[in-house]
């Protein structure tokens, strides 16, 4: 297992077709070694770690639920503000907030700095995920994710609903 200095990894930067979702993160578990997208049975490691930065008013994903991964949120400097379960709270540098299957959340910077924070999930090899906002859900796949609405089970984008 190699040591890596974190700032040395890349960053990767997303912004969504509408632009309502962005960031960057560095994907520290990849640059450990451990295969994208897989469990430790195929190669890649029990839980992933990535470090995610958001500019002031940036959220970087949709309003989701997990049926079977877990999430810890550990705010490494900035402020901003996470909705979980219909309810939102500020959350600040210093902070772990633990979001376990089932629970809807979503975060964003509120504050007039950028948010850092750690991302560390545990890598369950099946996952899919529900979007309240937008009716929509998902599963991954070999080679990608299917996304469906809930009531027609219509094949749909990632992002449809949600700009």
């Amino acid at each position: 297992m190699p040591n890596i200095n974190v700032e040395a990894i890349p960053w990767t930067e997303f912004v969504s077709p509408k632009g309502a979702f962005r960031g960057r993160y560095r994907e520290i578990s990849l640059a450990l070694g451990a295969k994208k997208d897989a469990g430790p049975a195929d190669g890649g490691h029990p839980f992933d770690v990535t470090l995610e930065v958001l500019a002031p008013g940036e959220s970087c994903c949709p309003y989701h639920a997990h049926a079977a991964q877990w999430e810890l949120f550990y705010i490494l400097s900035g402020a901003g503000t996470v909705r979980r379960n219909g309810e939102s709270f500020a959350v600040k540098a210093g902070d772990a907030i633990m979001h376990p299957p089932g629970e809807a959340h979503q975060i964003r910077n509120t504050g007039t700095d950028e948010l850092q924070y750690l991302i560390i999930a545990d890598n369950p090899p099946i996952d899919p995920c529900v979007y309240p906002d937008s009716g929509k859900a998902h599963v991954l796949v070999p080679g990608g994710q299917i996304m469906i609405r809930h009531s027609t089970a219509e094949k749909l984008d990632y992002f449809d609903g949600e700009e």
